[in-house]
This record gives structure tokens, sequence and C-alpha cells, in this order.
């Protein structure tokens, strides 16, 4: 404790305006005492303050990951998360910290778990939101920064940013995009640059000159919270004050447009119409409830024909709001939009949804207004205001005004900025009244807020309805509409919008009109083997079915070779080029853990003829995210895998490859403090003359790291599998 209470001291000393409590990943799923342990994390925090006699020093109560991602990424529940970030909150603030500081974390599902929790849990406490990139910019799992940004300012938090990741001047790239999507303060922490090794011992290059020096670029790109992580110390907070006295950050965009985000993709409501897919209607197609594979082929046709977002109308599955919500996002990129005017299926769709959700909608009935817009409110949700009060649906202009003003204002009132709402003054059919598309096409100009149209009510009921909808889209566009919910598979509609927006001056450069008749750089890849294209989508249920047809017709071998491993290699190459993301590579390595389990123990490769792998965590270290991922990918590609969890003591890991003849050792590590055990056992391999190979992984650690202590590196789960059959091949 006095160790801990005089690195406190030392960093208020230093001139810190903020000090963290060290309860990083505190949480009961890591520690049994983790009650005893963040009441100490905030008492002697205070007890630091005191001590400085600076009694305007805040303290942080410190939020970690808990190790593990949440589902479907990783095996957490969502509320299980919840779960336990409010419990280490609960005690963070009766324990009497100033604010609450959630950092490192990487999956973005993790991060919303922890913002919940703090909301429900401490919800007069400002939070501090930072999440950890990798090098080409976005987190594991494949959100962007610009998606990070927006997910943690529709939660609450008061301030967001990035830390440890790297050094300065890569979190300045960071800083500069989120500062694009955001009007809140902005923080980075950064890395003392990456560990290295130094006559035998783990240093950081940045000294406190160099790390002040290049912090000015974080700075520059829009920080206005500035300190420090890994391998950072007093001296460099210190330095920091002398060389940032005079910095100052650029303001914050006047205005950020609507931005619905998935993920991994956000789509802006700007100058370009957002066209909404309409397909995934369970009213008039509940065939689609019959299971995931046509919800999710509905979904892909949909985006491949340029939908840039999907509205889910849930119909009479509004119970299964979570469960369909899950399965959409977890396995599409495009943004969702819940269509849904019953709180219950609205708060159980957006609550665990890894993104920015927008709500199909909101009407001026005062039930509506009392029910919805609080929970659009909770979760920072845009929502669609619908021209409908207690008297019907507004057919004159100055009623559509009269009830738009009247969602807005009510939306304003509970905390939802009016750039969050659109406004759809409906499409009224002509054949109902022929005057009534004129009246939505004034409307769209004079109601002065973003607008929007379901644009297939327009021609119900009359012949030729394509060409309704088509024209009527056009027309819309031409007045300034901002989105349109249409069916994307109808080409000539989306070539009229593109046609229109080009000619109504809302495309420069007409940039949008040549990428819809342009061919894209990458055609979607299609496999004849039905098991091969069930992995590349990460259908586990198609794998399952189309392993057990081809095992019927060809030996275990072969399917390994010619269906199971060319489509990992395919994922791995999508991979590589950032059209998968972790999510869906756990996907596929799951589906083609499937298809393996099929094939008997005794018809099973030659245990003889298998390399051996034993694969931990180091000792110190408890996550084992990486980890599981490389012990799959190696697994699905014949390697016996001896997996010995986490936290292991260089010894075990040592004894067991021996025991066990093993062909390579593969360690990994996600904190900086763990990394020096690497070393120790490259060493305890050198001088026991074993002639093992080591692969080593992780956040923490650097291709030049690797080959300082000669090791072979693997910056991810696919390029594991290569390095590996590299470094055992010689």
């Amino acid at each position: 404790p006095e160790a801990v209470r005089e690195i406190s001291l030392s960093f208020i000393q230093a001139g810190s305006q903020i000090i963290q409590t060290n309860t990083f990943s505190a949480t009961s799923r890591k520690f049994e005492n983790f009650k005893k342990i963040n009441i100490a994390g905030v008492n002697l925090a205070r007890e630091a303050v005191k001590l400085s006699k600076n009694s305007e020093v805040l303290i942080a109560g410190s939020v970690g990951p808990t190790g593990s991602m949440v589902k479907p990424v990783g095996e957490l529940g969502f509320e299980e998360a919840v779960s336990l970030f409010s419990e280490q909150i609960s005690i963070l603030e009766s324990s009497g910290c100033d604010l609450l500081l959630i950092e490192t974390m990487d999956d973005i599902q993790e991060m919303r778990s922890a913002l919940i929790a703090a909301k429900e849990t401490a919800p007069h406490l400002k939070i501090i939101a930072t999440m950890t990139f990798a090098e080409e910019g976005r987190t594991s799992t494949g959100t962007p920064p610009e998606v990070a940004a927006l997910v943690m300012d529709s939660l609450g938090a008061s301030v967001i940013g990035v830390n440890c990741s790297f050094g300065p001047e890569k979190l300045a790239e960071v800083v500069a995009s989120m500062r694009q999507v955001t009007q809140k303060p902005l923080i980075a922490q950064a890395n003392a640059g990456l560990p290295i090794i130094v006559d035998g011992a783990t240093e950081y290059p940045l000294n406190p000159e160099d790390y002040a020096r290049l912090t000015r670029k974080m700075v520059d790109a829009g920080a206005s919270y500035i300190g420090g992580c890994c391998g950072t110390t007093p001296e460099h907070i210190a330095r920091l004050l002398i060389e940032l006295k005079d910095a100052t950050p650029p303001a914050p965009p006047e205005k950020i447009p609507l931005i619905l985000t998935s993920r991994t993709d956000f789509v802006e409501f700007n100058n370009l119409p957002v066209l909404i897919g309409e397909r995934i209607n369970f009213i008039a197609r509940p065939s689609l409830a019959e299971g995931e594979t046509p919800l999710i082929a509905e979904a892909r046709k949909q985006i491949r024909a340029g939908a840039d977002a999907l509205d889910v109308c849930l119909g009479k599955y509004e119970d299964r709001a979570e469960e369909i919500v899950a399965v959409l996002s977890s396995k599409v990129s495009a943004p969702l939009v819940i269509d849904s005017q019953t709180p219950s299926a609205v708060e159980a769709a957006v609550r665990s949804y890894p993104g920015v959700m927008l709500l199909n909608s909101v009407s001026a009935e005062k039930e509506k207004l009392e029910n919805l817009l609080p929970i659009a409110a909770f979760y920072g949700m845009p929502i669609i205001g619908l021209c409908a009060d207690d008297e019907g649906i507004a057919l004159k202009l100055e009623d559509k005004k009269r009830m738009a003003e009247k969602i807005v204002k009510r939306s304003e009132e509970v905390g939802i900025d009016s750039e969050k709402i659109i406004i759809d003054p409906l499409a009224i059919s002509v054949s109902s009244d022929n005057l009534a598309p004129a009246t939505t096409l004034e409307s769209i100009k004079i109601l002065g807020y973003k607008t929007i149209l379901g644009i297939s009510n327009i021609s119900a009921g009359m012949p030729e309805r394509a060409l309704l909808n088509q024209v009527f889209s056009s027309l819309a566009v031409g007045a300034g509409l901002s989105a349109l919910i249409a069916n994307p598979l109808d080409a000539d509609l989306v070539y009229s919008v593109a046609a229109a927006s080009l000619l109504s001056g809302r495309d420069p450069g007409s940039r949008n009109y040549l990428k819809v008749f342009t061919p894209t750089e990458i055609e979607e890849f299609s496999f004849e083997s039905q098991l091969s294209q069930a992995i590349l989508q990460g259908e586990m249920e198609k794998a399952l079915d189309a392993g057990t047809s081809l095992l019927k017709e060809i030996s275990p071998l072969e399917m390994i070779n010619e269906h199971i491993i060319p489509a990992l290699d395919k994922v791995g190459e999508y991979f590589n080029l950032r059209i998968y993301f972790l999510p869906q590579l756990i996907e596929s390595a799951r589906a083609a853990e499937e298809a393996i389990a099929l094939i008997p123990q005794k018809d099973s490769p030659n245990q003889e003829d298998v390399d051996k792998v034993v694969i931990a965590t180091v000792e110190g270290d408890v996550h084992d995210i990486g980890k599981n991922l490389v012990a799959l990918m190696l697994k699905n590609h014949s390697f016996k895998i001896i997996d010995l969890g986490v936290d292991v003591p260089v010894e075990k890991i040592i004894d067991i490859a021996i025991k066990e003849k093993v062909s390579l050792i593969a360690l990994s590590s996600l904190m900086t403090t763990t990394v020096s055990k690497m070393e120790e056992t490259a060493l305890q391999i050198n001088e026991r003359k074993l002639g093992i190979p080591l692969l080593i992984g992780g956040a923490a650690v650097s291709r030049k790291f690797a080959e300082t202590i000669g090791a072979g590196y693997a910056r991810d789960a696919v390029s594991a599998v290569s390095a590996a059959k590299n470094l055992i091949r010689g």
C-alpha cells in the first residue's frame, strides 16, 4: 500500500491534476477480494491527495477490461459484463472517487457495457472513456476511431479518447479522426513508445523530453486532456507541463452531422441521401424468422445492392428483438434501424447493439413521446419523428410542421439534440389523394429539419409501382430529402437516386454517381463447396450440415485439405485486406471447428505426424482473448494444441514443452509489464539447448522486440498460422 500511495503522490507532485486508483480490471471475475482492492485503491489515492496538500487534484476510479470479450466475439454475456462493472463502479463511487475512468477497452461492446453500468449505478459521476487501437488504426474487433468516439459520446461519456496502444505520434492520428465526429473534449494517454530490451531489461524508448515534444502532436490533433500510459513516469508528466504550457487544441467542429454506426462502419446524414434498405420486414416477409440463413442472406443482398443501413421491422416478432439484432450485427457491417414503437422491443434491440442505432419511429402521440423518448435519450439513439398524433396522420403542411415541432421540442426536453432527429412527413399514396405527393415534397423544403420517407408507400394500390417509386425518389432527393427507406434491389431506383443527387448539386465531383456505376474493387468471392462457403460466411449450422454430407463421400483428410483449409486461407486473406475483422474471423474459425469436430478421433490425421504447440498467456497476465483465437486457428490448421491457460510461469511452460515434445511454444502478452516473461522463456530455451522455436504476440509485443529475444512474431491469429509453420520448418 505504501508503494502505491507514494507513486500517486509523486505524480501529483509532478503536476498531475487527475490521478487514477490502482483498480484496473479489479472485478469479481478476476479477484476474489475485489471489494477490498477497490476500497483500498480509492483510499490510497485520497491519502496521496491529502499528503500533497493540493485539494484540487481529482481521483478517477479506474475501470479496465474484464479480460474476456463480450459475445459474440467472446464468451462473456453482455448483461454479465454490465453486472461485473456495476459491482466495481458501485464500490468506487461509495468509496469516494470524484469521477470514473473507463480505460484500455479494445472491444466496443465491453466499453458499452461499462458505460451503461456507470449510467445506471453512478449517474452523477462524470466519465472519461478511452479505447485502445491496433497499428492499422482500428481495435482488434474492427472498430475505427470514429465509431468508438460516436458510441462513447452517445452513451454519455464526458471526455472521450484513446490510451495505451502506441507512442504519441500514432495516437495523434486516432485523436484527429475522433475530433471530426464529436464535440466532446478529447483525451490522449500514450505509451512512452513500445517496450524494447536493453541489456536484458525491458525499457521504453521515449524519455520525458522526447515524449513531451511528440505529445504536442496529440494536442494539435484535438486533445485537451493529456497524460501518460505504459512507461511514463512523474518525470514525463513534469516535462509535459513545460512543453505544453502554451499549447492550445483546435476548437471542435461547430456542427456534427447525424451519424449511424455498426461495430465496424458508419454512415453520415450529410449531403448525399442515405439509402435504408426496407426488405427486412417480418410483417411482409415472415419467412425471414425461420432461421439465421434467410435473414443474413437478405441483409447481405441489400448491402451489395447499395443500402447504407438496414431497417428491421419486427412485426409480431418483437419478443425476439435482441436475438434478431444480435444475428444481424454480428454478420453484416451496415448500421441498423429498429422499426418498432414498442418500448420493450426498442430497448431490447438497442441495449446490446454494438453501435449507434436509429429508432423508427416516434410519433407525436402522447404515449409514444412519454415511453419512447426516454429510452432513446438514455442510449443516445437518433430518432425518426413521425408526423402523426393522437388524432391521426398529418395531411396538411401546417399539421406536418406543427407535429414535427412538437416532437423536436419534447425530444430536446429529455436531452435529444435536434441534430439527432429526422422527420418523416409521410408519403401518402397517390391512389388515395393525387395531391398528397406534392404536399409531401413541399414539406421536405419547408420543415427545416432532416427528412426521411418510406418511398414505397407512395405507390400503394397503383400499377407499375416501381416506376412511381423511382420518379418520386428523384423528386424527393431534388427537394432535399435526407434519407429514404426503399428497396435497394430495385437497381433503377438506386440509379435514379444517384442521378438526382448529382443533378441537384448534392454529389460534388460526381463521386457517388461514378461509384454506383463502377464495379467494386473486390468482387464477392464464392466457393463451389458448401462447406468452404459456410466457413467463409461464418455460418456454423451450415458448416455442420455440409461437413456431415461431405464425410459420406470423401475422407476426413480430403475434407480438411480441400474444403476447410482453403476456406480458412480465404478468411485470412480477407482479414489481411481489412474486409474481415476479428468478429468475422472468430465466426469462421468456429464454423471450421464445428466441421472438424465431426471427424471421429480414429479417423483424424495421424497424431504422430501432427505438430504439437504449447500455448499460454505469460505469468502476471490474465488476458486470454488473443491466445484463444490463435489456439483455435492453429487447431483448425491441424496443429495439436496444448493450452496452459493464463498467468503461466516460465518453468511450467518449459516443463510441459519438454514432456510433450512440442514443435513450438507460443506465448501471448497484453500487458507491457509482463513481456519480460517472454524473454525469460527464450533464455531458458537457449540455456537448456532445447531447440524449440518460440512464437510471441499480443498488444504489448512488437516485431522488433521479438527479434531482440530471438523469437518469431505474429501480429494476429491469421499471421500466427503461417509464422508457426515457418518456424517449425526452420
